[in-house]
């Protein structure tokens, strides 16, 4: 690219990104909703399955055609080792050993995690599709930095609907 060609920076009308809000609300919603369930195994089937859907959502809205592959490959990569379920795991060895709350706690952990992780992803996405770089040169660290910035978000914006206002959720 000559340095007298600009990067061309997508554009989304008012009405997209209205719906692709929407769309990460509620599957992060639905996410944590399926984490009140206290089977490991089901919580991150589920949870994998509405964000991997949720993507495939927001990738159509755009007009972006991603593979089913590199969207688990990216966020496989994003969370690493801690997916909803090692961080449901680690929430759920830790809080049950409190006595007498310790498992109501960890029983109340999974949803809120299972939804502020998939408004991450979504968020992450959104970020990732709108890259003036183009989606498809975005590098791991940009990648990371949207998803903890999406976590945040989530709790701002679901914190109340899916964690109690007070209650602490850390990645």
């Amino acid at each position: 690219m000559s340095k007298e060609e600009k990067l061309e920076i997508p554009q989304f009308d008012t009405a997209t990104k209205a719906r692709v809000q929407e769309i990460i609300k509620n599957r992060s919603l639905l996410a944590a909703g399926f984490g009140i369930l206290p089977v490991p195994v089901f919580n991150f089937v589920s949870a994998t399955a509405v964000q991997l859907v949720m993507v495939q959502s927001i990738s159509k809205l755009y007009n972006i055609e991603v593979k089913k592959s590199l969207i688990k490959n990216i966020i496989t990569s994003v969370l690493g080792g801690l997916t909803t379920t090692g961080l449901s795991g680690v929430a759920i060895r830790g809080l049950g050993a409190a006595p007498l709350v310790g498992t109501s706690l960890a029983v109340l952990s999974t949803p809120a995690l299972n939804g502020l992780t998939t408004y991450a992803i979504g968020y992450m996405f959104v970020r990732y599709f709108e890259s003036p770089d183009g989606f498809l040169k975005t590098n791991a660290k940009a990648l990371g930095t949207w998803f903890k910035e999406g976590f945040k978000e989530g709790r701002e914006k679901l914190g109340g609907a899916i964690v109690g206002k007070d209650q602490p959720v850390a990645v």
